[in-house]
């Protein structure tokens, strides 16, 4: 029994108490919410229709009074003390107590489950003799895979099955023999709705060869200047390929598909820049596997022209003049594609990997300069900049022809001394 503290509850905060629905089901979470006094101990007790406690909880509430709990319920009724009827919340917190209730419902439920496909599919002939037998369902409500029954040719083999609350798979513990087998399934929901399915298929002499992959997109070796791009593949077996076994990875990170076939398939990837390693798997039905690898290039970044020159208006003071210009691409520049103009006439400068260099005879002024350069995936980057030539004064005329100047006075002034 729990023993409360006896506390003045003539000024404290009035508790409350009350959970987000009145009706729950099956599988649900119970969100009981209220307010109290600040910062204070707050137990939360689930009571049954039988006034068993089911559950329990305890937290300490918000600076402003505020707390809330959340309950799990079963999802199979009865479980332990859970059973159906009116559930009491009880609350207690500085010494006061108080009460909401809520109902705990069955399931309304009418329909069966859905078995949405099975594996191998029916009258159809694989090519190993133990193949992958596998169902996939679904319910509206929950399946009760508790009531999953596999039989094949007459035996139960449902306890070596592989089972989840979507799927069921089972490999034959010893290889079948060929000809026809059969196969019976079934399983619940909770309601207790059957769903079951009864169908052949054929087992023929093992398949050894494996699917042939026919193209890549991408191609090996490409590089797009787009990032969003669209991956697809062919490809074809002399049986069957198993859809659920293909794979596309890019970088070892697996690709979703988003749209698969026996003889194709398509993805979607938004990329950023640089090389990416394409690996694809196909498995036929028989088991037979066929993989490839190939790279790509993601690029669709131009490249970067630089260089201090480019936005100095640098001044030369000859009209011989020589200059370099930074040029780069984050993956890889086509140095061919390189061009240079001086006033609208094409000129041929030296170009390498780094950088673009310009040496010539030019005549004084202004002069503009437009550089294009584009990498190998076709990105087009353009710089165009100004600079002009202005040849310094020569001083040195100036100083002989004072000096001239200078003898000749002197002779003057001679000539009239002597006369």
């Amino acid at each position: 029994m729990m023993v409360l503290p006896l506390i003045n509850t003539i000024s404290a905060s009035p508790l409350t108490v009350s959970t987000d629905k009145q009706t729950y089901y099956p599988g649900d979470v119970i969100y009981v919410s209220g307010t109290t006094e600040s910062s204070s101990d707050v137990t939360i007790q689930l009571y049954n229709p039988d006034g068993t406690m089911v559950d329990i909880d305890y937290k300490v509430s918000s600076t402003n009074g505020y707390f809330s709990m959340t309950f799990k319920i079963p999802l199979k009724i009865p479980s332990g003390s859970w059973i159906y009827g009116v559930y009491t919340v009880r609350a207690y917190s500085v010494g006061q107590i108080k009460n909401t209730t809520f109902t705990l419902s069955t399931i309304t439920d009418v329909t069966p489950p859905t078995i949405a496909s099975i594996s191998p599919a029916e009258n159809t002939t694989v090519s190993i003799l133990n193949p992958i037998i596998s169902v996939l369902y679904s319910d509206d409500v929950a399946i009760d895979f508790s009531t999953v029954r596999m039989m094949l040719d007459g035996v139960d083999v449902t306890a070596a099955a592989t089972i989840t609350s979507t799927r069921t798979d089972y490999i034959p513990v010893s290889n079948l023999s060929e000809g026809s087998h059969t196969v019976y399934f079934e399983v619940k929901d909770l309601a207790g709705n059957k769903a079951s399915k009864t169908w052949n298929f054929k087992v023929e002499f093992p398949d050894l060869s494996p699917p042939v992959i026919s193209s890549v997109y991408p191609p090996n070796g490409t590089i797009l200047n787009v990032r969003m791009i669209t991956l697809n593949a062919t490809y074809s077996d002399n049986k069957a390929v198993d859809p659920y076994s293909v794979t596309l990875k890019l970088n070892d990170s697996t690709i979703t598909l988003s749209a698969i076939s026996s003889t194709s398939l398509t993805a979607s990837a938004n990329l950023t820049d640089g090389v990416y390693l394409a690996k694809l798997s196909i498995m036929d039905t028989s088991g037979n596997i066929a993989k490839t690898n190939w790279t790509f290039t993601i690029d669709a970044t131009p490249p970067t022209i630089s260089g201090n020159i480019l936005n100095n208006n640098t001044v030369f003071e000859s009209k011989e003049i020589t200059f370099t210009v930074s040029i780069s691409d984050n993956i890889a520049l086509n140095t061919s594609s390189v061009s240079m103009t001086i006033d609208g006439i094409a000129v041929t400068p030296t170009v390498n990997a780094t950088s673009v260099t310009y040496s010539g005879t030019l005549s004084e002024g202004s002069h503009t300069v437009v550089i294009s350069a584009r990498d190998m995936a076709g990105n087009t980057a353009s710089k165009a900049f100004t600079f002009s030539i202005a040849l310094p004064t020569n001083y040195m005329i100036y100083i002989i022809v004072i000096i001239i100047v200078a003898v000749i006075a002197v002779a003057i002034i001679f000539v009239l001394k002597r006369v």
